[in-house]
């Protein structure tokens, strides 16, 4: 409950990339940003390049697609609940960062409360 991690896909990661990473979210946290939340068919959602990879994994039976999209800087299909805007989250901490095979890289991270 109080720490979480992501998992990134990154060919050269150390400490120094990750918390360049964390400070420029930080940075965009502090100025924030709304999120909306749409519903689109499959078919019209597949054709969002940022959406294709998240929405390529949901069931084929699913005929329509919740996109989030946070400010004008990103767009995904995510069934997850949301902040309605990001200065919610308050403030990152990087705490580690792990090698976990050839390309993959886990941030630890808790948040520190606006």
């Amino acid at each position: 409950a109080d720490k979480s991690r992501l998992d990134f896909n990154l060919e050269q990661c150390d400490r120094s990339v990750m918390q360049s990473i964390v400070d420029k979210t930080n940075a965009l946290i502090t100025k924030g940003a709304k999120t909306r939340v749409d519903f689109l068919p499959r078919e019209e959602a597949l054709k969002i390049p940022s959406v294709i990879k998240l929405a390529g994994a949901f069931p084929p039976n699913i005929p329509t697609l919740r996109i989030l999209s946070i400010g004008d800087f990103d767009r995904q299909a995510d069934g997850g609940t949301h902040v309605a805007d990001i200065r919610e989250i308050g403030k990152i901490i990087f705490l580690g960062i792990d090698n976990k095979g050839k390309n993959n890289r886990r941030l630890y991270f808790s948040l520190e409360p606006a």
